[in-house]
């Protein structure tokens, strides 16, 4: 997103810990996130179009970031996850559909911060809320799948199937997943800034297709 976004000729401004490279042309602000006396120093008498946080797990993290970043912005998007809808139901799932999947806490914590986001942002209309739900993502530094570990071995998997050896997977691979890569999801996301149609409203970014997870390996 970032770099994308420099490409159209935005400027940029980063909040992050300093563990991945720094992106040219980006400005960088290291801190934790929720350092937020730090970043408020870093920040005086700043404004921005828009803010995107990718860091909102819960109803409390939205609260406070919202009421941080609103006072420093004309459009504060929340990044959710099209996870907070109930997939009990089947079907596809659209922006209007029945949320609540209750088995897992990120699902859970990601719902309620975008109720807490909508209503707190329903009492202060001078900075618009955007919420975005994207689904299933890869990219040069993620590979999703359940079954690999998620801190740097991604690609052990593929170097599996590569050298022809068997993966594992369930369902014997028949199980269906929405999956697009960061590009489509910057496209979609850049799209929303400073967007009056994206003013209050959720909106899914994710892929048309769903393919099978063994479609995905034999490709």
């Amino acid at each position: 997103v970032v770099e994308n976004a420099l490409k159209r000729g935005d400027y940029v401004t980063a909040i992050n810990r300093g563990r991945r490279e720094i992106i040219n042309g980006c400005e960088t602000i290291l801190s934790d996130r929720h350092d937020y006396q730090r970043i408020g120093c870093a920040l005086s008498g700043r404004q921005f179009d828009v803010v995107i946080d990718f860091l909102v797990f819960n109803q409390e993290d939205a609260i406070q970031s919202y009421k941080f970043f609103s006072q420093r912005c004309n459009q504060y998007i929340l990044v959710s996850s099209c996870l907070v809808y109930d997939f009990s139901i089947g079907g596809v799932m659209r922006e209007d559909s029945p949320r609540g999947l209750s088995c897992w806490q990120y699902s859970i914590g990601k719902r309620d911060a975008e109720d807490a986001l909508v209503k707190i942002a329903s009492a202060k209309s001078s900075c618009h809320y955007t919420i975005v739900r994207p689904f299933v993502t890869y990219g040069n530094t993620r590979i999703p799948y359940a079954l690999a570990p998620t801190h740097g071995c991604d690609w052990t998997m593929c170097f599996r199937a590569l050298a022809g050896k068997p993966v594992i997977t369930w369902d014997g691979g028949q199980g269906c997943c929405n999956i697009m890569h960061v590009e489509d999801f910057c496209d979609g996301l850049l799209g929303l800034m400073m967007n009056e149609r994206a003013y209050g409203e959720a909106v899914n970014i994710c892929g048309d297709e769903v393919p099978h997870w063994k479609e995905g390996f034999r490709s």
